[in-house]
């Protein structure tokens, strides 16, 4: 992990129990230490056995307090996932689903912002703040969101936060989340250390490859380096892509 390598502490924490499979997976990836859903206590009741945002994030806000720095901690949440509903932050009447875990998912993250910022722990760190993939696009999406896109791809959120920072807004420009390792390497300025990532930072004003800019989702290739989603008919881009998808199983 590039990061060890300059001295960080590095911590991932999962919304199951660190012993599933998900943990299992992410203990082959040298973290120092993982946490799950049984490093807190009186979970909040929920339809699935895992950590919902609201303690997902008070689990975070735990962590950070007491790991020791420099560190890096990536967690995952799962409350906004196709299928599920808020346990208890309701939007309206309730009845939608959709409506409900987004806006919860919002106010999980603000209220942990609030908490954040009032901690001394804000004064030297940097929160990234994404997702690995669009919603799908399933009836309900669609018709909450009234969104004319069959396409399991999208914009999705990229955040980058320190507590006193003047806002602006980047455009990425169609690149996806092949650019986030580099990107982050590229914050803590550690450009320099060598790796195998195929992308570079977003910041970077070089010429980015193809991959960049091109979705595989399943069978299904789409080249978004117009910002729009058009599908892939190259299929050198797309022998390539299935060659680096074998790599990862």
């Amino acid at each position: 992990m590039q990061l060890k390598r300059i001295g960080y502490n590095t911590y991932f924490q999962s919304s199951n129990n660190s012993n599933e499979n998900l943990s299992l997976m992410l203990k082959t990836l040298g973290f120092d230490q993982l946490f799950g859903s049984n490093d807190l206590d009186n979970m909040e009741k929920w339809s699935v056995n895992e950590l919902s945002d609201k303690d997902s994030y008070r689990l975070l806000f735990k962590k950070i307090n007491t790991i020791k720095e420099p560190f890096f901690y990536g967690v995952y949440t799962v409350g906004t996932h196709v299928g599920l509903d808020s346990p208890d932050h309701k939007y309206g009447n309730g009845k939608n689903p959709y409506l409900n875990k987004f806006s919860n998912m919002d106010l999980q993250f603000g209220e942990f912002i609030k908490k954040f910022n009032e901690s001394t722990i804000s004064d030297n760190t940097t929160l990234i703040f994404t997702t690995d993939h669009a919603s799908y696009p399933d009836k309900g999406f669609i018709s909450t969101f009234k969104t004319q896109s069959s396409y399991f791809s999208d914009r999705i959120p990229l955040i980058i936060y320190t507590k006193g920072m003047t806002p602006s807004i980047f455009n990425a420009h169609g690149l996806n989340s092949l650019t986030l390792a580099p990107t982050i390497l590229d914050i803590v300025g550690t450009t320099d250390v060598k790796n195998h990532f195929i992308e570079t930072s977003l910041f970077d004003s070089g010429e980015h490859t193809i991959f960049g800019c091109t979705t595989a989702i399943g069978d299904q290739y789409l080249n978004t380096c117009s910002e729009h989603l058009i599908p892939v008919d190259d299929n050198k881009i797309i022998s390539e892509i299935k060659k680096l998808q074998s790599l990862g199983g």
